[in-house]
């Protein structure tokens, strides 16, 4: 692990994504892990959305524990000019102002005119 430097950026490679985190390898074999809550600021439901087995991406190396030969990174902290991530968002991720919903919201004052009616 002494080649890796903390603070460092590296391209690594998610081998398995649990709810909490997705575990990661660099390309000499060395482990770690991506939790959850250093993928965003925002608040995450679905890990799945973001990280996946087989994706490329970019981390920041936080800490590094070598006896263990294993790692814990940050993909939200690797400046945006420097991030990568081979993930496909097969689930997109509602967003509030998701086009799809507008004409929900349209047909909501007469679905509540028609529930008063009735």
């Amino acid at each position: 692990m002494s080649k890796y430097q903390i603070g460092e950026i590296y391209t690594v490679q998610v081998k398995e994504v649990k709810p909490y985190a997705a575990f990661i390898v660099f390309e000499d074999g060395t482990l770690g892990m991506l939790h959850i809550s250093e993928i965003s600021d925002k608040f995450i439901n679905d890990i799945e959305r973001y990280v996946a087995a087989g994706d490329m991406i970019n981390v920041k190396l936080l800490e590094s524990d070598p006896v263990n030969n294993f790692s814990r990174v940050s993909y939200k902290q690797v400046p945006l000019e420097k991030r990568l991530s081979t993930h496909t968002n097969v689930r997109k991720a509602l967003d509030k102002d998701d086009e799809s919903f507008k004409t929900l919201k349209s047909k909501i004052p007469q679905w509540i005119e028609k529930a008063l009616k009735d």
